[in-house]
């Protein structure tokens, strides 16, 4: 298998650079064909993933953070041309969800030996998505992250995004429907989430998986901030859907109505304004995931 990387030099604030010579010597060390590319700029990782696609290539691997990542599955969404991932960013939710190394020079090594599964993805109006669309205090907190340089690095700049944006705290009027029915009233938080994990390692839906052809659909009411602060900590351990203001539904699709226009969230980038119109397309891409055993497929 032949891979294009496409590679963010600024993800992670840094991290990108300084692991790129080691990503460089296992990929040499393990004789892997490759062509490097390096992205200029914000929304450049879906065009060069979509002419890799008209290329040929057989795989393109998203060697940055989960912004880089939902880039070039934005490129790839429904096409045979299989996703590598080399995590190198702020937040690395869809590597963690996959069971890819954390660790690059693992992930890089990955190319050499490896599983090619399918993994659903959403879609919406607006963009595909393989880890989570959000609104409200997840879009407002990675908008923070994107626009706010500082020398907090990984989930700490995160965890800095969500200090900064629970001290204006606000709920927003909605109506979200799924196939289970309607709801109205105010939340703070929509994640309509295709994995597990999200926020750099938020465990949000611990019940999510990326190939049961549905999306797990966590709801915050409406809370103060003293409240908020204390339950947020509970998702890196899971427990907070015990919450009486956080509501978990499953479905296929979502479509939210909000009072005013509001910035969506995909995979870390954030581009768009609701209404949502979100629906899972099941093995809508094919992902690169270590094998199981010796065995690998390709």
């Amino acid at each position: 298998m032949r891979y294009r990387i496409i590679i963010n030099p600024v993800a992670g604030r840094g991290k990108a650079r300084r692991e790129l010579e080691t990503v460089r010597r296992v990929l040499a060390d393990k004789g892997i064909q490759y062509d490097m590319i390096f992205t200029t700029k914000a929304g450049e990782a879906q065009h060069l993933a979509r002419q890799a696609v008209e290329e040929g290539w057989e795989a393109v691997v998203a060697a940055g953070g989960d912004g880089t990542v939902g880039e070039v599955i934005n490129g790839l969404a429904g096409t045979r041309a299989a996703l590598g991932i080399i995590p190198l960013g702020t937040g690395n939710d869809m590597a963690h969800s996959l069971g890819i190394p954390l660790e690059p020079r693992k992930a890089a090594a990955l190319l050499e030996n490896h599983t090619v599964i399918p993994v659903d993805v959403g879609t919406d109006p607006d963009g595909y998505f393989g880890i989570i669309l959000g609104l409200g205090f997840p879009t407002l907190v990675m908008d923070y992250v994107n626009t706010h340089a500082g020398f907090l690095r990984g989930s700490l700049a995160i965890l800095g995004g969500i200090l900064s944006v629970v001290a204006h705290l606000e709920a927003f009027p909605m109506a979200v429907e799924t196939e289970k029915g309607r709801l109205e009233g105010k939340f703070n938080s929509v994640f309509i989430l295709n994995t597990p994990y999200t926020g750099g390692g938020l465990y949000m839906s611990p019940g999510a998986r990326y190939d049961d052809g549905l999306f797990d659909l966590v709801l915050i009411g409406e809370m103060g901030k003293l409240d908020f602060l204390t339950t947020l900590p509970r998702a890196y351990r899971g427990t907070h859907l015990s919450h009486p203001r956080v509501a978990l539904l499953q479905s296929p699709w979502v479509k939210i109505e909000t009072e005013k226009p509001l910035g969506k969230m995909f995979d870390g980038n954030v581009f768009g304004r609701s209404p949502v119109e979100a629906r899972i397309l099941p093995g809508g891409l094919r992902c690169l995931v270590p094998s199981r055993g010796n065995s690998s497929a390709s």
